[in-house]
């Protein structure tokens, strides 16, 4: 008794900060949705007219929601398939110095901080036409150079295709963790009985680690709704809004317009739409059914 007392004595801290800097943050953002203000002027409580405005009024709200769809099922995909083939790989090493060795290599990149990699991918894609090394490579072969981030048509497939080949350290770890945790005596069982690599893989070892699939996914679907740094960076959500997404119309909003309440709003629907995906999730990824 004396030392559980004493453990939640020791959590107190822990909980005050939470409850300070990030469920307070949020529920004054939550509260300030339903009034319509200006940094240092009076607030008039509108009720749901900062929603009402971006559901029914706000073409820029639809625009950006679906270029969100579009990067989140691709980031989705890149983040859930490239990272699970480098563990499984990974994981079959026999050496495992060697194995660890493969391992490093990988997680070692994130000690590169996200804006740095961003800004370096903006160079390869270099906006200035025939800049970049992107195009320099294409000269080579004697290809026309793309305008990467200033052609409409080829600027939402650019910020896609930034950061190849994906294959993230911490999503490759969460993978390689599941992987490792596989019994040794149900691997020897499948290599008696012959299984061959793709059926180990499907019938043997992404049954065992669907409780990582479903962890990924759920920080994926979080990540790509939220995030508009890689398109502030590279592109500020052009040409001709052909890459704006929600996070960087909320950023607009509260501080390019100073609207407070209408980014608030904005942030509650993310909330709202993260919550509703994240539920689904849970609900049709069990790992219960796989075992």
């Amino acid at each position: 008794m004396k030392r559980r007392n004493q453990a939640l004595l020791l959590l107190i801290p822990t909980f005050a900060f939470t409850a300070t800097f990030i469920y307070g943050p949020f529920l004054l953002a939550f509260y300030n949705a339903f009034f319509s203000w200006e940094e240092g002027e009076y607030r008039i409580f509108v009720g749901l007219g900062n929603f009402r405005h971006l559901l029914f009024e706000d073409y820029l709200f639809w625009h950006s929601m679906k270029i969100m769809a579009i990067l989140s099922v691709t980031y989705i995909a890149k983040v859930m398939i490239v990272p699970m083939l480098a563990a499984v790989l990974i994981s079959r090493v026999g050496n495992a110095r060697l194995r660890g060795a493969y391992r490093n290599l990988i997680v070692i990149a994130l000690i590169v901080p996200s804006v740095a990699v961003y800004m370096i991918w903006r160079q390869i894609y270099h906006p200035d036409g025939e800049l970049g090394l992107a195009n320099r490579l294409f000269a080579l072969f004697g290809l026309e150079p793309i305008a990467w981030f200033r052609d409409p048509d080829t600027a939402l497939l650019t910020i896609i295709l930034t950061g190849f080949p994906w294959a993230s350290g911490v999503q490759m770890l969460i993978y390689l963790a599941g992987l490792q945790n596989i019994s040794q005596d149900v691997k020897e069982a499948a290599t008696i009985d012959g299984v061959g690599p793709l059926q180990r893989f499907f019938r043997m070892e992404l049954p065992l680690i669907v409780g990582q699939v479903r962890l990924i996914a759920i920080l994926s679907v979080i990540s790509s709704v939220q995030d508009f740094v890689g398109v502030y960076l590279l592109t500020r959500g052009g040409p001709a809004g052909t890459t704006y997404v929600p996070g960087l119309l909320m950023f607009d909003y509260a501080i390019k317009y100073n609207q407070i309440g209408m980014g608030c709003a904005l942030g509650v629907i993310l909330f709202l739409i993260v919550l509703t995906l994240t539920l689904f999730i849970h609900r049709f990824v069990r790992t219960e059914d796989y075992l």
